[in-house]
């Protein structure tokens, strides 16, 4: 694997009659690779249970880096901090500043392509809807009307030029011409009729071609006005996103203090330890901390671009199910946990070797584990999960638990968990999730390469 999860060196784990549980950290016990290879035989369709009582040792998530492709999880007695990635900053605001202004422009051209729909929809005499942006509807529907004319043009100029073929045929060749009222052969003054038609369609074809010219002109018009629109759109949704990153930061360390402070108060231990934890994690950190996407939200990309996306690489999948089921699983659960499915796709990537489960890996194809779950220096083996759907469950559950201490979402893995709220953040998953150092890093440039190409296919598709 190519970033491996260091998940149960993250959690503690206790046996007992339910099979284990994941405690708070704290200590420095490490955890069983029995217990990591134990297989997940069904997801949890209700609340993950909640642990009697905390363990008396537990281990705490790591912050040490490893560059070897077997094993990237060790274990510590630190708390991670904010942001540790090991890349340069420079590198790394360059890198946040494209994806992020690639993220924006292909919104925006969705944007775009929804305000042509709502044009079209006018045309054919049906209402806006109300949320359709009248400038981009106005801008969309000038160049609906730009590519018709040009499509009727381009007719009339086929179809003069198809004309003047079967005159000069009948004139030079003395067959009968499809044209009205032209005398039969042998009459005196036949070709003189006939190069008479021929000059009318050469007229008609100079005609035709000066209103295609036009028509083209104006679309090329039409475009560059949308795209103008479209640039616009992008920088709005640019300062939107890192208004509502920077609100979302400062809401989650609000949030974080203050279920410290009620925790220290009703003197808790589970939950004053997770709440100081979340605390200690959780502020907002670095600018850069606060420009990476966030791992909660929609997907950008659809099951299709995924798919697609994955088939440009030239690579082989393999998985126990086609691609595109897995994506379209991702994109579902995605949406059903609140979890960014694209960015969880990118991830995948980077965990399973674009899906070729290296032979080296403590995971196979088998596990339909696409995340590396369970898998760590110490352990044999990572989870097995009965089938994809159930291993894309389990990698949507834990990225919730990751981003936020709100109320877990249902999954095949048990709770609590100990880092839960830690990383709002893909980037703050650095040594959190995985001990690489540029761990985030590496979710985010295949992330980028992904939205780089939909943005192409994107523009295509709405003729910018």
């Amino acid at each position: 694997m190519v970033g491996v999860v260091a998940l149960l060196c993250a959690w503690s784990v206790t046996v007992g009659s339910t099979g284990g549980a994941f405690a708070d950290p704290g200590g420095t016990t490490t955890t069983s690779s029995k217990v990591a290879s134990t297989a997940v035989t069904s997801p949890v369709t209700t609340a993950p249970p909640t642990t009697a009582a905390p363990p008396t040792t537990t281990t705490t998530a790591p912050t040490s880096t490893s560059t070897s492709s077997t094993s990237t999880s060790s274990t510590s007695s630190t708390t991670p901090a904010a942001t540790t990635t090991t890349l340069d900053p420079r590198q790394l605001a360059n890198l946040l500043q494209g994806l992020n202004a690639d993220i924006a422009q292909a919104q925006a051209i969705s944007d775009f392509q929804a305000a042509k729909a709502a044009a079209a929809q006018a045309t054919a005499g049906q209402p806006l809807p109300a949320s359709a942006d009248p400038v981009l509807v106005s801008a969309a529907a000038a160049q609906l009307r730009a590519t018709a004319a040009q499509a009727e043009a381009r007719q009339r100029f086929a179809d003069a030029r198809r004309q003047i073929g079967k005159v000069a045929m009948a004139l030079y060749v003395g067959l009968p011409p499809s044209a009205p009222n032209v005398p039969a052969a042998g009459v005196p003054d036949r070709s003189v009729f006939l190069a008479d038609i021929l000059k009318g369609e050469q007229q008609q074809a100079k005609a035709a071609s000066t209103a295609l010219a036009e028509a083209t002109a104006a679309i090329n018009l039409s475009r560059s006005q949308a795209d103008q629109l479209v640039q616009a759109r992008t920088v709005e949704l640019q300062v939107l996103a890192l208004q509502a990153q920077g609100d979302a930061q400062r809401k989650a360390a609000q949030a974080a203090a203050a279920a410290a402070k009620a925790a220290a108060a009703t003197a808790s231990s589970v939950t004053a330890t997770t709440a100081v934890r979340a605390a200690q994690i959780t502020p907002a950190g670095s600018l850069l901390d606060q420009e990476s996407p966030s791992v909660l939200g929609p997907s950008l990309l659809t099951a299709g671009e995924l798919a697609e996306w994955y088939r440009s690489t030239g690579r082989q999948p393999h998985l126990t199910v086609a691609l595109e089921d897995l994506a379209a699983s991702y994109v579902a659960v995605g949406a059903n946990a609140g979890v960014r499915a694209d960015v969880a796709f990118a991830q995948s990537m980077v965990e399973t070797g674009y899906f070729d489960f290296p032979a080296f890996g403590q995971v196979a194809v088998a596990d339909n584990n696409f995340a590396g779950i369970g898998a760590c220096d110490s352990c044999a083996t990572g989870f097995h999960f009965p089938d994809a759907v159930t291993g894309v469950q389990a990698q949507m559950q834990l990225l919730h638990a990751y981003a936020t201490t709100a109320q877990p979402v249902p999954g095949p893995l048990p709770g609590p968990f100990s880092v839960s709220g830690c990383c709002p953040t893909w980037l703050q998953l650095t040594g959190v999730w995985a001990t690489s150092g540029t761990y985030g890093v590496a979710i985010l440039k295949v992330y980028r390469t992904m939205v780089e190409w939909a943005v192409a296919q994107r523009r295509a598709a709405a003729r910018l």
